[in-house]
């Protein structure tokens, strides 16, 4: 039965009396210098599987923010989209009593919790309307009436004065 590796062969006990001829030494260490070439490879392979799965594990991480930067693009495009058609129906508003479309928060696509009518928008406490044009990321001008026609504009009402100082 044949030896299963170089490392049998070197350890492999020789009958008494006999030597190892110059041959069987020079397999032997022909052998031993073929595992360990192999050895060596798998070691170079084993570090280079070991760092290409690192870099895919960057490379996914990458993804994963990726990922989430495009979701929250989806959410601001769907969010603006909904706001130019609510603000497209809230421009038709003639009078206090009709109903104004509300907005949506342009970087979570929330609604945000705007009056329903022209009235009520008329009737809103400067507090309200700094929480409404915050939700809206508009700015915020320093007077109160300001902050009433920056609402009007932001939800396309377009019986406003329009002339606001920031």
């Amino acid at each position: 039965m044949a030896p299963d590796s170089a490392d049998e062969i070197s350890t492999h006990a020789e009958p008494k009396g006999q030597e190892v001829s110059p041959v069987e030494n020079e397999m032997e260490t022909r052998l031993k210098k073929l595992n360990d070439r192999i050895t060596d490879r798998l070691n170079e392979l084993e570090t280079r599987i070991h760092g290409i799965q690192q870099q895919m594990n960057v490379k996914e991480s990458q993804m994963d923010d990726v990922n989430v930067q495009i979701n929250m693009l989806n959410i601001v495009q769907i969010a603006s989209e909904y706001n130019a058609r609510a603000r497209d129906q809230n421009s038709l508003v003639t009078s206090k009593e009709m109903h104004l479309c509300p907005l949506r928060n342009p970087s979570t696509n929330i609604d945000v919790h705007c009056p329903n009518t022209l009235a009520e928008l008329e009737a809103l406490q400067e507090s309200e309307l700094d929480v409404i044009l915050e939700a809206l990321g508009e700015p915020f001008p320093r007077s109160f009436r300001d902050k009433k026609e920056i609402l009007k504009w932001a939800m396309g009402v377009r019986t406003g004065l329009y002339g606001y100082k920031v």
